[in-house]
């Protein structure tokens, strides 16, 4: 009998510059040399150790199914006109990608719940707030016995949607609806509770509150001054004068000192995401 042996699974057909395509489909991706920036990208990526495994400093494995979803999406990271080596890019793709991968998890496992404990003959969808040219978000989750609201896999509790519109015309307005089982003929405790979790959620998603109290992780300048700096090497005084809000023609060591620390939050706070991320994946495996 001929002994069996595992096959890999075919790797998707991709678009994109042949140099990058071969280098990201090794079976041991070579990212050395690059500079701290993209080192520390793909270092975030590996703490998701199901789906990439660093063999060696610089030096990552990629492994199925998350293999072949990387590389069957990696066109939409490729962007021509950005000065990246081949290995940055994969570096900075690896992290955006597995940040997009477990929130793609948690978004299918809350929708498999949601529609598993749903009642067949209930229909939750956004009925005050219908798309008619407006934009409208609205996500599912579950109000637990509290009258808490929260869009997490395991949040204990009844099925809800949470809609929010932004509403045009002469008085621009904001709208928000929450459709869920009986919940507008619950006693007033409940339902204060619901609309304080409410409000907070919608502000989570839609990017306006952080989930921790504290001072505000301003994401896309702290990562610009950790690109400047740990990339393009940019002096303080350049760096300053890009980014520091100050109001000073002449910037002093307090204004280095506060962009330093802005580009450290951004490496801090990257990797407590994916901290986070991997913890709630790992523990819902288990």
């Amino acid at each position: 009998m001929q002994p069996k042996h595992k096959t890999k699974a075919p790797l998707p057909d991709t678009r994109g510059p042949s140099e990058i395509m071969q280098l990201v489909r090794r079976d041991v991706i070579d990212l050395t040399g690059v500079s701290k920036f993209f080192e520390r990208q793909a270092e975030f990526a590996a703490l998701f150790t199901d789906g990439i495994e660093q063999r060696a400093p610089g030096h990552f494995v990629l492994k199925s199914p998350f293999r072949e979803n990387f590389i069957g999406s990696f066109h939409i990271y490729i962007y021509p006109e950005a000065p990246f080596s081949p290995a940055e890019t994969i570096a900075y793709a690896l992290r955006r990608h597995v940040e997009l991968y477990l929130r793609s998890c948690d978004t299918h496992r809350i929708s498999s719940r949601f529609y598993a404990e749903l009642n067949p003959l209930t229909k939750l969808e956004p009925a005050a707030l219908r798309a008619r040219g407006d934009p409208t978000h609205w996500w599912q989750g579950f109000i637990g016995v509290d009258g808490k609201f929260a869009i997490n896999p395991e949040k204990q509790g009844t099925p809800a949607v949470l809609v929010f519109q932004e509403i045009s015309g002469e008085n621009m307005s904001l709208a928000l609806e929450i459709r869920g089982p009986d919940v507008g003929t619950r006693d007033p405790a409940f339902r204060r509770t619901l609309l304080k979790s409410v409000l907070k959620e919608a502000l989570l998603q839609l990017g306006l509150e952080q989930s921790r109290p504290g001072r505000p992780h301003h994401a896309q300048r702290a990562e610009g001054i950790a690109y400047n700096r740990d990339h393009k090497r940019l002096t303080k005084q350049k760096i300053a004068a890009q980014f520091c809000d100050c109001g000073e023609q002449r910037h002093t060591r307090r204004c280095f000192d506060r962009l330093d620390a802005l580009a450290d939050s951004f490496y801090s706070v990257q990797r407590s995401r994916f901290e986070k991320l991997v913890k709630c994946q790992g523990r819902i495996n288990s």
